[in-house]
């Protein structure tokens, strides 16, 4: 009986956590793409915030005289998902929190792709395609090769997936993912481009 309780009293957390990532994965994209904007005009550079981008801040040296603002500016999206992930974890126990960790780490999964990419490559399957996102713009300003900045992302994606999965279990789990996918969908095909072109 307490174990049909239990099952009971999980399925309706199951459609809230989905409700959740659907509603929480737009947030985090612009919360990201703000943070690239405000610290982009700190540094000087006229940014403008789009609905899946900021623009205005120069990717190729001699970055406008100013590599360390350059470099500031590209992390900051990255910091502010990192943050947002772990202000979910932290709240992992709230109907939230465990759905705002889901809606914020896909943003890592181009440094994992980055990642298979070069270990293929070591092996002789292809060359890695040319990494052109924020880590390895911060990475290029600040002369460091963009492993660096890449693997941490990458890595981190899947230790957040692996722990995602172990506390929600396999229907919760299967939720966050089906949430943030669809609160992609919404976002970055229909009221994203909507809102901010």
């Amino acid at each position: 009986m307490r174990a049909e309780a239990r099952d009971a009293a999980a399925v309706p957390s199951v459609f809230v956590g989905f409700a959740w990532c659907v509603l929480l994965f737009p947030l985090s994209v612009l919360l990201h793409e703000l943070a690239h904007v405000l610290a982009g005009r700190l540094g000087g550079f006229a940014m403008i915030l789009h609905h899946a981008s900021a623009t205005g801040l120069p990717e190729v040296p001699p970055w406008a005289g100013r590599p360390g603002a350059v470099a500031l500016a590209a992390l900051a999206g990255p910091l502010v998902t990192l943050a947002l992930a772990g202000l979910g974890a932290i709240n992992a126990r709230r109907a939230w929190g465990m759905p705002l960790v889901a809606a914020a780490i896909p943003r890592f999964f181009a440094n994992l792709v980055y990642l298979v990419q070069l270990l293929l490559a070591l092996f002789g399957a292809g060359t890695p395609a040319s990494a052109d996102f924020d880590e390895s713009v911060a990475a290029a300003a600040l002369g460091w090769p963009p492993l660096a900045l890449e693997a941490p992302g990458g890595l981190l994606f899947v230790v957040v997936l692996l722990w995602l999965g172990q506390r929600a279990g396999g229907g919760g789990f299967l939720a966050l993912l089906l949430g943030t996918g669809l609160g992609m969908a919404l976002w970055y095909g229909w009221a994203g481009p909507m809102l901010l072109p």
